[in-house]
């Protein structure tokens, strides 16, 4: 498990949740030969992500922040970071509002090349044949 090298190892909660599902009767876990601290796995992250992925990745759940507790911390506090909350989704209104002018019938699903906005057949388009079978 690579989870345990990086992380830690499960809590008893997580241990015998393990050991009896039938899933993994007679497995056992194994044990790391090293550990690999989140620091090093991501070295070239900055303290304050660093915090964020500790803070979420917590083995223990009664460990991990909320959501409204890791808005708090400085990654999403930092000056010139991104708005957050009320203030973004008011700028992110204003800014739907004035892109939804400039851009009518903008699809947000994938679409197809060529094809048609709707999924239906467009009948108008469809030149009618005698024969109701296809071509080979």
């Amino acid at each position: 498990f690579g989870f345990a090298r990086i992380l830690s190892d499960l809590i008893p909660h997580h241990q015998q949740i393990f050991h009896s599902n039938v899933f993994f009767s007679g497995v056992s876990i194994p044990e790391p030969d090293t550990t690999e601290p989140l620091e090093k796995r991501f070295c070239n992250v900055s303290p304050f992500a660093l915090q964020i992925m500790k803070s979420c990745l917590a083995m223990d759940p009664s460990l991990r922040l909320s959501c409204e507790e890791l808005l708090q911390l400085p990654y999403f506090q930092e000056e010139g970071g991104a708005p957050w909350g009320r203030e973004a989704e008011r700028l992110g209104r204003r800014h739907d509002r004035g892109s939804r002018r400039r851009q009518a019938g903008v699809q947000y699903l994938p679409q197809l090349p060529h094809s048609n906005i709707s999924p239906a057949p467009d009948t108008k388009r469809q030149v009618k044949h005698k024969y109701h079978l296809p071509n080979i």
